[in-house]
């Protein structure tokens, strides 16, 4: 290479107009230390023609406080720039937000035609059908009370307008005293543009939210038809590390949603049947529009029912006073019943003994623990009435033990309940093998080998809790590929308290665990349908040695 103060030779016509351009800055500053730049340029003039790029130099220091700043402030420029999307967007977002969770509320009673005979799109059909019916119903009912009121007053009109130019009626007075028709006049003559304009305004509104409702609607209509795709693309979002666990979470909170909305439906029901009653057994107008808004009001959680209660009181006013005291008194001792009889047996029954019951399988709550009311409601985000009557179930069922004077207390399992249940589900388990082993499919057994290298993942990162998430799964799909429903459904009904055993024994069972699924799954692939019974047989056998092993460490 050149010295750095010599005139280099160089290789082509760009390299050399370079060279001139750094001898140009030498010549504009010569008192400047040994140029770098000449240095840099005369290499690059000798390796061009060999198709060599140069060495590379350090790599970018990720640690530095610059590049950290310009990290950060990429992150904070990001996070405002997504925040303004979503505020731009957030009518869209609520109105998609609303016509999912009513699609979730609707998927129960689609899901319960489907069970007795019907497709899935007749299914949908029906129960968007039965809606339809009951908002038409409220409108039909609604209609025909304004149209009369509204005839009404026109009809009434030349009448008032006497009474308010005679100084000896009610009107007249009133309009004496307080110039009532110069005020109008008045109103009408300076502000009769801002009144068009607030009647333009209303219209606008109307329409603005007519347009949301036939968007909800047809949301809903799009959701409840493809809700298992719907699902199925938001659990792809997940990784695939945690895309059980996920899609265990997901399908419980759309079981929640579902129950919540059901039975939320079923005491709404309840309360507009209640207030059709009792206006008809007192005789205060409008029985069935008030009756149906009732029941639309106790929708709103808290004070919807209060709402509904204090206008039915007012309409009740027309009749008498004592209608409308006793029609308060009503309305007071129908919320107390709402709130400590209707809602804790409605909503226990459809929404929160399968939360609890996950809590408990899934480890969160230990045997033992002591149960606080006040903390369940909180975690679930209801009140305490629905977790008291869950709780009473959830003992009857063995879950959790009452005791006087000290409360709930998760169950602690006995070895003989232990020992009965894995007898049950060894049995089971047997016969669901066997049946595996004649009837599973090329897809069925893709899924139980995705499921057991899963687990494998989990028990060697020692996640023993997200291995006993896969364990359960790993049977139900075991269970489906037997293609036997009744059998299902009988393995299913013992296999949230299985999971619970297992996630006792799991630090016992280990890898063991797994080496059997994996024999067992080539059983099934074998067709072997004797040695996929025995298998199943001594992998139930493994899991009650285990936990009785785990009891006593």
């Amino acid at each position: 290479m050149s010295p750095l103060w010599g005139k280099p030779q160089y290789v082509d016509e760009q390299t050399r107009e370079l060279g001139r351009e750094v001898d140009a800055a030498d010549a504009a500053d010569s008192g400047a230390p040994e140029d770098r730049v000449r240095e840099a340029v005369e290499a690059a003039a000798e390796t061009k023609g060999s198709g060599d790029l140069g060495e590379q130099g350090r790599p970018v220091n990720r640690r530095s406080p610059f590049f950290i700043g310009m990290t950060g402030a990429a992150g904070v420029a990001a996070t405002i720039g997504l925040v303004e999307v979503l505020l731009k967007a957030r009518s869209v977002l609520v109105l998609i937000i609303v016509a999912l969770f009513i699609a979730a509320g609707l998927d129960p009673m689609a899901r319960w035609l489907t069970r007795r005979g019907l497709p899935r799109w007749a299914a949908v059909v029906a129960v968007l059908l039965a809606v339809i019916a009951i908002v038409g119903g409220f409108i039909a009912s609604a209609v025909p009370p304004l149209a009369a009121q509204t005839s009404a007053l026109v009809h009434e009109m030349p009448k008032y307008m006497h009474e308010l130019q005679d100084h000896n009626s009610t009107l007249g007075k009133l309009n004496v005293k307080y110039h009532v028709q110069q005020r109008v006049t008045s109103l009408l003559s300076s502000k009769g543009t801002a009144l068009i304009g607030g009647v333009v305004g209303a219209g606008e509104l109307v329409i603005g939210a007519f347009s949301s409702m036939v968007l909800v609607l047809v949301l809903t209509v799009y959701f409840l038809a493809s809700l298992d795709r719907t699902k199925v693309f938001f659990y792809r979002m997940i990784p695939q590390s945690r895309r059980e666990r996920g899609i265990l979470l997901g399908e419980e909170i759309f079981t929640k949603v579902g129950g919540y909305v059901l039975g939320n439906v079923l005491t709404s029901l309840i309360a507009g049947a209640g207030t059709f009653a009792w206006m008809l057994a007192w005789g205060i107008p409008y029985p069935l529009l008030l009756g149906m808004m009732v029941a639309l009001l106790d929708l709103i959680p808290v004070i919807g029912s209060w709402v509904g209660g204090i206008i039915v009181t007012l309409v009740a006013l027309t009749v008498s006073l004592p209608v409308a005291v006793a029609t308060l008194i009503f309305y007071v001792c129908y919320k107390l019943a709402e709130d400590y009889f209707i809602v804790p047996r409605v909503m226990g029954r459809t929404v929160r003994v399968p939360a609890l019951v996950s809590l408990i399988a899934s480890g969160e709550l230990q045997p033992g623990q002591h149960l606080v009311e006040t903390d369940l409601a909180g975690q679930l985000g209801v009140s305490r009435q629905p977790i008291r009557e869950a709780l009473h179930r959830m003992e009857a069922e063995g879950w959790i033990d009452l005791r006087p004077s000290q409360g709930a207390f998760v169950h602690v399992p006995t070895a003989t309940e232990v020992d009965e249940l894995l007898d049950v589900r060894g049995l089971l388990e047997a016969e669901t093998a066997r049946l595996a082993a004649r009837n599973c499919d090329a897809a069925g057994l893709a899924r139980l080998r995705a499921l057991w290298e899963e687990g494998q993942a989990a028990v060697r990162a020692g996640y023993l809790g997200a291995a006993a998430t896969v364990n359960h799964a790993f049977h139900a799909q075991l269970a489906a590929v037997a293609g036997n429903t009744v059998l299902a459904a009988l393995a299913g009904s013992v296999s949230r308290r299985v999971q619970w055993y297992y996630r006792m024994a799991a630090p016992v069972r280990g890898q063991d665990s797994w080496a059997e699924h994996a024999e067992l799954i080539d059983a099934i692939d074998a067709r072997d349908e004797q040695r996929a019974q025995l298998l199943a047989r001594a992998h139930t056998e493994g899991t009650r040695t285990a936990y009785h092993q785990a009891d006593h460490l």
